[in-house]
């Protein structure tokens, strides 16, 4: 089980550990739960680039807002659910998010209250 909160901006997070492929570098992130984002993960490039992530390609990707912008997609590993994980990253300019791909076949279950508890869980197989 993965354990976050809620944090006073009313966004649901959970911390997640993200290594470069090499094992090398980690970070500790507390990214933004986005059920509407399809992809893994989206990290600052700033932090992409500190963790020496290596480029994979450059996706064409469709913002909420319905815009169509390009954006280079890294390679990473992450803990996840007691296992070890490869990744996508997209690469951004704002906050950390956690996308459906990476939630999938799992149960999010979220207390929408400043504090709330959220709590990622694998579906029984």
């Amino acid at each position: 089980m993965i354990n976050g909160s809620i944090n006073r901006a009313r966004q649901a997070t959970v911390p997640i550990i993200v290594l470069n492929p090499a094992g090398q570098q980690f970070a500790r992130f507390n990214p933004v739960i986005d059920t509407g984002f399809n992809g893994d993960l989206q990290l600052p490039i700033a932090d992409i680039t500190r963790l020496n992530l290596p480029l994979v390609t450059t996706s064409r990707t469709i913002l909420a807002d319905g815009q169509e912008v390009h954006a280079d997609v890294y390679a990473a590993t992450v803990p996840w659910l007691g296992n070890s994980r490869g990744v996508e990253i997209i690469a951004a300019r704002d906050l950390p998010l956690i996308g459906a791909n990476l939630l999938w076949e799992t149960s999010l279950t979220i207390d929408w209250e400043y504090g709330g508890q959220v709590a990622i869980t694998p579906l029984p197989e």
